[in-house]
C-alpha cells in the first residue's frame, strides 16, 4: 500500500464511492480523510478518526527498600556510590561514617569547628584557632583501612598522649615526661612514628615539629591527641594573615586516604552561645 496525494477533483470523486458511510456518518472534508493507492492502483479513503485509537499500557514492580541489589553494587563499586551530604557536629556519626565509606566514597561532611572541650580546648584557648578535634575525628572515621590505605598513619591520628588524672598540672615530672615523648615523636625514634613508611614519616614529623616550635612553655600536654597536634601545626605554619585550615585538612585526607571530603562550615575561633528567657 503506497501513499497518494489526490487532487482536490478526485478527492470528492474518491469521498463519494469509497468513504465507509456505515461506519463514520459525519460529513468527510479534507483536512480529515487519508488517501491511499492499494496495488491494484484503486484510489482509497477514509477518515482520519479511523486511527485515533490510544492505549494505556500500566507497568508495576515490587521496589524492596532498601534495595539488595543497588547495595551489593555499591559494595563492589563504593567509588560510584551515591552522594550524600551530611550536616554535623561531635561524634554523631563516627560509627555511621565508618560503615558508610564500604558503599560510597562520595559522601560530604561540614563538621562545625566550635568544640569547646578536651584537647581541642587547649589548642583554641593557645593559639586562638578553631576546634579541630571534631574534624580530625571524622577524617580517621572515613580513612581507609585496607591494605591501600595507611593503617599506621591512621593510629598514629588517633593515638593521645598520657592523661596525668590525678596529678597536678604543674607538676614537673610528668610535664617533662609528656614533652620528652612529644620530642621522640619529632625526631622519629618514637615506635608510632618509626613505623609510618618514608616519605610519609617525615611529613608526620614536619607537622608535630612545627607544633612543638610553636607551642608555649606552659602548655599542657596532658590527654593531647596526636591528629590535632599535627593539624594545628600545619595550620600554625602559616602567616596569621594567611591561614588555612582547609588546605591543612585535604593533605591528611590524602596521607590518609579519606574516602569522602571533610570541610569546616567556618575557619573562625567561634564559640556557640544561647540566650535563656530570663536573659542569663
Amino acid at each position: 500500500m503506497t501513499y497518494w496525494k489526490a487532487t482536490d477533483g478526485q478527492k470528492r470523486i474518491e469521498q463519494q464511492k469509497c468513504r465507509p458511510q456505515s461506519v463514520y456518518n459525519s460529513p468527510a472534508t479534507d483536512s480529515n480523510m487519508i488517501f491511499k493507492q492499494d496495488r491494484r492502483g484503486r484510489h482509497l479513503s477514509w477518515p482520519h478518526a479511523a486511527f485515533d485509537t490510544t492505549t494505556t499500557i500500566t507497568i508495576s514492580r515490587v521496589a524492596r527498600i532498601p534495595d539488595p541489589i543497588r547495595i551489593e553494587r555499591f559494595r563492589r563499586a563504593p567509588e560510584l556510590g551515591p552522594s550524600v551530604l551530611f550536616f554535623t557536629g561531635g561524634t554523631a556519626l563516627r560509627s555511621l561514617s565508618r560503615v558508610i565509606k564500604l558503599y560510597t566514597h562520595n559522601s560530604v561532611h561540614l563538621v562545625t569547628p566550635f568544640d569547646s572541650g578536651g584537647s581541642s580546648a587547649k589548642l583554641r584557648d593557645a593559639f586562638n584557632i578553631p576546634a579541630v578535634g571534631d574534624l580530625r575525628n571524622r577524617i580517621v572515621a572515613l580513612a581507609d583501612e585496607s591494605v591501600r590505605g595507611n593503617p599506621e598513619i591512621a593510629t598514629l591520628f588517633a593515638y593521645r598522649l598520657p592523661q596525668n588524672d590525678g596529678v597536678d598540672e604543674s607538676d614537673d615530672d610528668s610535664s617533662n615526661n609528656l614533652r620528652k615523648e612529644l620530642d621522640d615523636l619529632v625526631s622519629g625514634h618514637h615506635p608510632l612514628v618509626s613505623a609510618v613508611p618514608v616519605p610519609l614519616r617525615d611529613i608526620v614529623r614536619t607537622h608535630l615539629r612545627l607544633f612543638r616550635d610553636a607551642m608555649p612553655s606552659d602548655f599542657d600536654l596532658s590527654g593531647a591527641n596526636l591528629g590535632n597536634l599535627m593539624i594545628a601545626g600545619g595550620y600554625l605554619s602559616y602567616p596569621s594573615e594567611e591561614r588555612d585550615l582547609e588546605s591543612v585538612l585535604f593533605l591528611f585526607t590524602k596521607l590518609l586516604e579519606v574516602r569522602g571530603v571533610v570541610r569546616p562550615t567556618v575557619q573562625s575561633n567561634l564559640h556557640l552561645k544561647a540566650t535563656l528567657e530570663d536573659g542569663t
